[in-house]
Parts: structure tokens; C-alpha cells; sequence
């Protein structure tokens, strides 16, 4: 039936539905700067559809918002006010909708002000391939200021989880957030505590214990907070894990006290 489709945009119609759709984007990071050099404003993903013929589905849907600079642009990406419109555009290429969204969850991290995240948990729920797009979109989420929105981050969280995806990525890019002081990580111990209380601990473990050995030498503020609660997740799960830098912590901090507390859980 497809094929009895004549014009221009239905044999393109007919041929991804021949071809089992439209093929998966590739998905890159982008450090997007801000004035000076070596100062990063935000990190959000590029979509590399150029080796597609069927690119331009995407660009039918998503427009301008495909291609980044790599100075930094203030715009918030599409608006994701619609959550459920978005979420149904392209329900099985997930990180379509994260990538081209991700400056608006970037933004949520940014403080108090601006909220709205319940996208997130429909696209976890969505289908396709979870790549740097829904991993950065969890990790700035799960350091929301609204509460709200990082209850979002922890339902995105449990649902991933749930489907085996690899919540060790999201540990990584919260690690590197950190560290460029994009986003406050004490904020994300209250979610990661929520998602281990209702069953996800090795997921969270899975994260923490891929997040840590980034964050230790730059002992961000909330470090602490991140310590106990893998001390509290590690005993749950019991993990023997060595993290690199966890045992050479010196000095009289909270810092040092609870990662020695957790250092001394995993060698027990």
C-alpha cells in the first residue's frame, strides 16, 4: 500500500516504512563556551545526520535546532512546556527529542526560576537508543532547583533502570558537570536517595560508582552528600569496588570523614 504512494513526500514515506523507519542519529557531545577561553557554559549533543539520506525527516521536525555553534547560545532549545506534543513527535528515537530539549534541561539546573521537566520521564518511557542526549538530560535534571523537577529526574531514573539501560553514563556526565561548576551536586543525593529506597540501588550504585573517580579530585560542594549516600548503597548492595582515589582522602573535612566511612564500607 506505501508503495502506491506517488509524491515526493510519500515515497519518502514509503521507503522509511520499507526500511523499518527512520535510521538512529548519531549523537556527540558539544562543550558550548562562554566568553573567555576555556570557560564551558553548558554541554549539549550534536546530531550528526549528514551520512543519511533521511536526514531530512529529522529537519522536517526539528529544524534549527539540530546544529550547535561552539560558542555558547543562550536559546533554550524546543520549548518543553508541551511535554506530551514533544514526547509523541518521534516516540522511538528518544534522543532526537533529548538532544534538540537539552539546552531547556540544561537551564533547569541553573537555579530556582525556571521549571518543567515532566518531559523526561516520557521519553524514558519512549523507545530508541539511550545515548549522551538522555544521559546529560538526566544528569542536569537530577541537579534541578525546582523539586518538583528532580522527582521527574527520579522517575526518569527508576524507569531506565527498569528497561537495563546503563545509568553508569549519567554517573560520568554528572561527574563532568561537576567539575565545570555547571551544576550543584548536592542537589542530586536526594533523588539518587529516593531512586535507591524504591528498589534501583545497583542502578544507583552503578552511577555513583562511575561518577566518583571524577569528582574526588575536584572535591565539589555536595561531595559529601554523595559520599554518605553511597556508603548507604554500597552496604545495601554489597559492593567491594575500588574507587580510585577514595583511600589516599587526607585532612579533617566532612569530605574526607565520609569518604574514609565509604572507603571503610567497601573493604570491610
Amino acid at each position: 500500500m506505501a508503495a502506491g504512494l506517488l509524491s515526493v513526500s510519500g515515497r519518502r514515506l514509503a521507503d522509511w516504512l520499507i526500511n523499518d523507519g527512520l535510521p538512529d542519529p548519531v549523537s556527540t557531545r558539544v562543550e558550548q563556551r562562554r566568553g573567555r577561553p576555556g570557560r564551558v557554559g553548558r554541554i549539549v549533543v550534536g546530531l550528526d545526520l549528514a551520512a543519511s539520506a533521511t536526514g531530512a525527516g529529522y529537519r522536517g521536525v526539528a529544524g534549527q535546532w539540530l546544529t550547535r555553534p561552539p560558542d555558547i547560545y543562550w536559546d533554550t532549545g524546543l520549548p518543553i512546556s508541551r511535554p506530551t506534543v514533544l514526547a509523541a513527535t518521534l516516540p522511538h528515537h528518544r534522543e532526537v527529542i533529548a538532544a534538540c530539549s537539552l539546552p531547556s534541561f540544561a537551564n533547569l539546573a541553573v537555579g530556582d526560576l525556571i521549571k518543567g521537566a515532566s518531559l523526561l520521564p516520557l521519553l524514558a518511557e519512549s523507545d530508541g537508543p539511550f545515548g549522551p542526549a538522555m544521559s546529560l538530560a538526566v544528569a542536569y535534571t537530577l541537579t534541578a532547583g525546582h523539586p518538583p523537577d528532580r522527582v521527574a529526574a527520579t522517575d526518569a531514573f527508576l524507569i531506565l533502570a527498569a528497561r537495563g539501560e546503563d545509568t553508569a553514563e549519567i554517573g560520568r556526565d554528572l561527574a563532568t558537570l561537576s567539575a565545570y561548576d555547571l551544576v550543584r551536586l548536592a542537589r542530586a543525593a536526594a533523588p539518587l536517595g529516593d531512586a535507591h529506597r524504591a528498589g534501583a540501588s545497583r542502578a544507583v550504585w552503578a552511577l555513583l560508582v562511575a561518577a566518583l573517580p571524577g569528582l574526588i579530585p575536584h572535591r565539589p560542594r555536595g561531595l559529601p552528600d554523595i559520599f554518605e549516600l553511597a556508603t548507604e548503597v554500597a552496604v545495601a548492595v554489597d559492593a567491594r569496588d575500588e574507587i580510585p582515589g577514595l583511600s589516599g582522602l587526607i585532612g579533617g573535612s566532612r569530605s574526607t570523614a565520609e569518604g574514609r566511612r565509604l572507603h571503610a564500607a567497601l573493604t570491610r
